[in-house]
């Protein structure tokens, strides 16, 4: 049994274990959260989960109450295909190509990335960290490649604003294999409106079947078709 002293801090272990065995309990939400001290300040008022390696915390907004992960938790990390020689063949000159990404490489906590409508959607209120990027092959003209995060749509006009990245290659090399990644962004999601986030992709090669080429290696450099998600807290 654990038992503590005056001031001793209270661990997450320690709770998680007495609550699982049934000998902790808490008669209100008051009770609860002055209980909690110590060690748990970050988190002060809840009580966490373990969930397959993924910790929990009970937060509360706007008088709703979720389990959300900790911070720095990544949601998902998706790419197209497991296999290693595939390809898309994208949009025209100047029509945006929406990434198509099928397979959790890493993770897809909750199906927060939609593998059908290929849509990040947001459940849990908070800031997340969004990462994109495509690997655009064949594209053997000069021209430019783009790269960028769309949220409620998929057009260059509902791109988040500082995810647009657009890049020339220079050489022969350079333009029939390039990777183009999406700029960082950090934003806040309500979880409740809906809101979604789709990876895009555009080229302005004038001739010639553009592809995405979204798993594999070339001369034992990897590449891929890649969107990330990382929860970042309130």
């Amino acid at each position: 049994m654990k038992t503590w002293q005056t001031d001793d801090p209270v661990y997450v272990e320690d709770l998680n274990e007495l609550v699982a065995l049934g000998n902790l309990t808490f008669s209100s939400t008051a009770a609860r959260d002055s209980f909690l001290v110590g060690d748990l300040a970050p988190i002060q008022g809840t009580v966490a989960h373990v969930i397959n390696d993924i910790t929990y915390r009970r937060i509360t907004v706007a008088g709703t109450s979720y389990w959300a992960p900790l911070p720095g938790t990544l949601i998902c990390g998706m790419t197209y295909s497991s296999s290693n020689s595939a390809y898309l063949n994208m949009n025209g000159s100047g029509v945006p190509t929406q990434v198509p990404l099928t397979y959790a490489k890493f993770r897809n906590l909750n199906n927060a990335w939609s593998t059908s409508t290929y849509q990040f959607t947001p459940t849990i209120p908070g800031f997340y960290e969004l990462d994109g990027r495509a690997f655009i092959y064949n594209a053997n003209t000069d021209g430019y490649r783009a790269c960028w995060l769309s949220l409620n749509g998929a057009s260059v006009a509902t791109a988040i604003p500082g995810s647009w990245n657009q890049l020339y290659p220079v050489g022969a090399e350079g333009n029939s294999r390039f990777t183009v990644m999406t700029r960082t962004v950090c934003r806040y999601f309500n979880g409740t409106d809906g809101s979604y986030v789709t990876l895009m992709a555009m080229h302005n090669m004038a001739s010639g079947t553009i592809q995405l080429a979204t798993t594999g290696d070339y001369t034992g450099v990897p590449y891929d078709c890649s969107f990330t998600a990382k929860y970042l807290g309130l």
